[in-house]
């Protein structure tokens, strides 16, 4: 007999958690416990929370399920998951994503993001209004450009500025490099006029 938890929540659409429960397939080797699994897809075709393991069970037998995760995780195609069978419930739950086995940049995950339209400016502003930086589209690419007539960047460590090419212009005035230690130029050819 299936366990039953006391309140069973309806999902989004109205299904009730009952309906998903009645399609699981429970295997007697799945008993209470944890093992680990690997993800194998992301995009269950109705439920959202949900991602499809493989795993090996207890008596070396195959098994891949759409298995829920705990709310929060976002677990990847080919990430080795945690998984958990509660003893009073009737499938596995992934409850964690196993780190320090597969090569990968840190996920970035926006905060918030703002959609600019052609013509428009993202503008920021000091507490008392003043105009500080603006960001615009234009038909080269991205312009970010400093409101005040002076402005000065700054960081404690290294300043590191990679790009395809380079370029650096004085519309009025000198160019002025300063170093406590060595200024070293590096190039296939250096023209100096």
């Amino acid at each position: 007999m299936r366990p039953r938890i006391k309140t069973l929540p309806l999902i989004q659409d109205g299904t009730l958690l009952d309906e998903i429960l009645a399609t699981t397939e429970v295997d007697p080797d799945d008993g209470p416990g944890a093992w680990v699994g690997e993800v194998v897809d992301v995009d269950h075709p109705r439920f959202s929370g949900r991602v499809l393991v493989s795993w090996t069970s207890r008596t070396g037998a195959h098994r891949e399920r759409w298995v829920p995760a705990l709310q929060g995780l976002s677990p990847r195609r080919t990430d080795l998951v945690l998984m958990s069978q509660p003893g009073n419930w009737a499938e596995p739950v992934v409850t964690g994503v196993v780190d320090g086995y597969t090569e990968r940049e840190s996920a970035r995950i926006p905060a918030a993001a703002l959609c600019l339209q052609p013509g428009e400016t993202l503008r920021v502003e000091a507490f008392g209004g003043a105009p500080l930086v603006e960001i615009a589209q234009s038909t080269e690419g991205p312009v970010v450009r400093v409101l005040h007539e002076d402005a000065q960047l700054e960081l404690e460590g290294r300043l590191r500025i990679r790009a395809r090419s380079i370029e650096l212009r004085a519309r009025e005035g000198d160019v002025s490099i300063q170093a406590s230690d060595r200024v070293v130029v590096q190039g296939e050819t250096i023209d100096l006029n």
